[in-house]
């Protein structure tokens, strides 16, 4: 059941989030930009639906049920919002087509069959992207059932593999702009400091935590669970 009402969340995300895409592309206003904004979080949230459904697919843990009924839920609330903003938004003005004059010349010569012209159906790309939210991640989900960041994070071979699939997915979009490859680069300097203050130093300069932030407060614990 959850499985289903995945994928009929993930169809209706795909063509609303091109439909708006292309609205977007025709009008430039304070109101798109929000709507760009909620769009970006919306294409964050059908790739961690994906990547959570390939893991449910081969793991049974109850956890990851959990983070997917949440993170659909979440999905929906963003598209509500979105279709709200729609409405609100101003109607782009198209020009109409000039009609061209009808061709009145017979045409000499033997009739041939006129075969229509079927356009190629767009096709959408589901291949994932080679971020640290890819099969890799997957690979990586951690089985605690506990939602308290500490007690989730165990020994892992480098810090990458200590970040769970969820918190992955958080980090991106809190702490990193949405920036996927930006946080790669980060984990991995992160990962070679010979010592936790030095760990420390380096996410402060990149990243700028704000102590009221709850996903910097969540990192910098890992980091403290990664480097006890």
């Amino acid at each position: 059941m959850l499985y289903l009402s995945a994928k009929v969340t993930l169809l209706f995300a795909f063509r609303y989030f091109f439909i708006i895409y292309f609205y977007i592309c025709s009008v430039n206003t304070d109101c798109v930009k929000d709507m760009q904004t909620l769009l970006n979080d919306i294409e964050l949230d059908i790739q961690e639906l994906k990547c959570l459904m390939q893991a449910i697919s081969s793991d049974a843990n109850p956890t990851l049920k959990i983070v997917a009924k949440r993170n659909i839920q979440q999905m929906k609330a963003r598209l509500e919002a979105l279709q709200e903003l729609l409405e609100e938004a101003p109607t782009a003005v198209v020009p109409p087509l000039e009609e061209l004059p009808a061709v009145t010349t017979p045409l000499t010569g033997p009739a041939f069959p006129v075969e229509p012209v079927v356009p190629d159906t767009m096709k959408l790309d589901c291949e994932e992207p080679e971020t640290v939210h890819t099969a890799e991640a997957l690979q990586t989900v951690v089985a605690s059932a506990s939602p308290i960041l500490a007690e989730r994070i165990k020994p892992a071979k480098d810090l990458k593999h200590a970040i769970s699939l969820n918190d992955s997915f958080r980090f991106v979009r809190e702490l990193f702009a949405g920036d996927a490859a930006r946080m790669n680069e980060v984990v991995r300097r992160l990962g070679e400091a010979p010592s936790l203050d030095k760990a420390m130093d380096i996410f402060a300069s990149e990243v700028y935590p704000d102590e009221e932030n709850e996903a910097a407060v969540d990192f910098m614990e890992l980091l403290k669970k990664y480097f006890s």
